[in-house]
């Protein structure tokens, strides 16, 4: 059965209707559950979207009023003006190239011009704010397994027929939950820390815009520290660079392919966070050249050219805690496969343990000589004693003092120390010396 949502208006159901309205959580842990073909397709209106473009073409004969303005020079409200544009441009190809969302118990898809985007509904994390509704892979930072819908698209009516079927189908609400419980922790926590020191290092990307901005301020006709260099060379070995570095990187999903016998889960981990960081410190050194040929040159567009670049790498290798939660996923089933000992192991174990065992049952260490007369230094007759028959020192004017734990006091002339064994089980009664001070 597939239920299709339009935003102009409610359900349409086929073959039956409902009606869409919002319902207490009571009512809906009572209802009866979802089929398994039970579907949500969700479109956006076609007259919002055309406000939206309409309200975009609107403001390009003003932004290029303001260009004209202030001159071509480069300004600190020129590259604010700019910054607005392509902000503005970025949500406005969102709405526009957006076809259908469909939701479905099994996953969440965004249908688009450029494809779809399917998302897993195992383990979703839903949050509702002003702006918009959100579903999340597991958690709420993991920002490239998560749907949005704009909010400022949809009615009232229409956010609470999207939250009645996600708390009917899915079992989740907007309460603003930061993770889901059902995700393994150690990928979790090694997956958090590798986000906070990915979007730690995002810093440098907004230091690069904020250097720019002030030197708009402070320094409207700057034309470049080198302008009389070769400015079309050292911009290809730019591109080059950039090319290479683009080449020749990882991403962490290749990571897969690490011999997991080698290291530890907790290593793999790591090893995928190691990895996103370099991707991340790739997307920085994009921004970079481009920040460097704006101060070598003076001209915006290597700037804009790079920066864009950067933020695109920025974005496209965001840790993904799909990749995170393979690596668990694989060393589990790997441990299963294995079994850890085998039963026979396990018996093999279970004899030598118990042999050992009754071999060490009266077990001593004593003090060690070469003859009898440095005992008798030490400890005199009383404590000295020939060594057992049956070892291999019988007879050879060997002598042992008294046990070891008998006594605290320290001797001068013993050579060593002696582990008799006097329980009778054959060679395991036999003498064994441990020589040194």
């Amino acid at each position: 059965m597939t239920r299709t949502r339009d935003l102009k208006g409610p359900y349409s159901m086929q073959p039956a209707q409902i009606t869409a309205t919002a319902s207490s959580p009571a009512e809906d842990a009572n209802s009866p559950p979802p089929t398994a073909g039970e579907t949500l397709i969700v479109r956006y209106a076609f007259q919002k979207k055309a406000t939206y473009f309409s309200f975009f073409l609107l403001c390009i004969p003003i932004y290029l009023g303001f260009v004209d303005a202030i001159g071509s020079g480069f300004s600190l409200i020129g590259v604010l003006l700019d910054l607005a544009v392509l902000a503005g441009l970025w949500v406005l190809l969102d709405c526009l190239l957006t076809i259908t969302y469909q939701f479905s118990p099994e996953a969440i898809t965004k249908h688009s011009l450029f494809g779809k985007r399917e998302m897993p509904t195992s383990a979703l994390v839903l949050n509702g704010d002003a702006q918009g509704i959100r579903f999340s892979h597991g958690t709420t930072k993991n920002l490239r397994e998560s749907v949005g819908l704009r909010r400022s698209l949809l009615a009232e009516v229409d956010c609470a027929d999207l939250f009645r079927y996600a708390s009917r189908v899915y079992r989740v609400s907007p309460n603003h939950a930061e993770q889901n419980k059902r995700v393994n922790s150690l990928a979790l926590i090694k997956y958090h820390s590798t986000v906070l020191a990915y979007r730690a290092m995002a810093v440098f990307l907004v230091l690069f815009v904020v250097v720019l901005l002030f030197m708009g301020g402070i320094a409207p006709d700057f034309g470049g520290l080198t302008p009389q260099l070769p400015d079309f060379y050292i911009r290809l070995g730019c591109v080059v660079l950039t090319i290479l570095g683009v080449w020749f990187s990882h991403p962490p999903e290749r990571g897969d392919t690490v011999a997991a016998h080698s290291t530890t889960t907790t290593n793999l981990l790591e090893q995928a966070g190691h990895k996103a960081r370099q991707m991340a410190r790739l997307a920085i050194a994009a921004a970079a050249l481009g920040f460097m040929l704006f101060m070598m040159f003076g001209n915006l567009l290597d700037f804009y050219l790079f920066m864009g670049l950067g933020v695109l790498l920025f974005y496209h290798h965001y840790p993904r805690l799909s990749h995170w939660e393979r690596i668990v996923d694989n060393a589990l089933a790997k441990r299963r496969a294995t079994g850890g000992p085998s039963r026979r192991s396990l018996q093999v174990s279970l004899v030598l343990l118990s042999t050992l065992t009754v071999g060490s049952y009266g077990e001593g260490r004593y003090y060690l000589y070469n003859n009898r007369e440095g005992c008798l230094t030490d400890w005199g007759s009383e404590n000295c004693q020939a060594p057992p028959i049956d070892s291999r020192y019988a007879g050879e004017n060997r002598n042992l003092g008294p046990e070891v734990r008998s006594t605290t006091a320290r001797p001068r002339h013993a050579i060593g120390l002696a582990r008799i064994n006097r329980g009778g089980f054959g060679f395991l009664g036999s003498f064994h010396a441990s020589f040194g001070g």
